[in-house]
């Protein structure tokens, strides 16, 4: 993928991925439905949408990692706007397939974003 540093030593060896690290599309959907509190499911139709956001959220309070052949990476500023926010802006769809979360960023991620939630939600009044 463009714009990632491949000579970087990886943060965790491949062995270690699955016990410490989340997929980036999982962690958003759950994020979601614990920082809005919601409990139906969302619409096919906006599922996509509403995960990218979410990701970006989630980027915004902690680290994001590119998985590799050779362990895992934490995505630099540059890397986060390439895979994350400029598909927001060409209207493609992200390429979430190698981000990760490490699960306790994901947790203290989610904490943090329901804390502020104010911040991004309307108030009904």
């Amino acid at each position: 993928m463009a714009g990632v540093q491949q000579d970087r030593r990886p943060v965790s060896q491949p062995r270690v991925l699955d016990r410490e690290l989340v997929p980036l599309r999982i962690a958003a959907a759950a994020a979601y439905y614990r920082v809005t509190g919601m409990t139906r499911r969302l619409e096919e139709d906006r599922l996509g949408e509403t995960i990218h956001l979410m990701a970006i959220a989630l980027s915004t309070v902690a680290p994001i990692y590119m998985a590799t052949v050779g362990g895992a990476f934490v995505l630099s500023a540059a890397e986060i706007r390439e895979f994350l926010f400029r598909p927001v802006k060409s209207k493609a769809p992200p390429d979430l397939d190698c981000l990760r979360i490490r699960k306790a960023d994901m947790e203290r991620g989610i904490e943090t974003l329901k804390a502020s939630r104010d911040a991004f939600w309307e108030r009904p009044w």
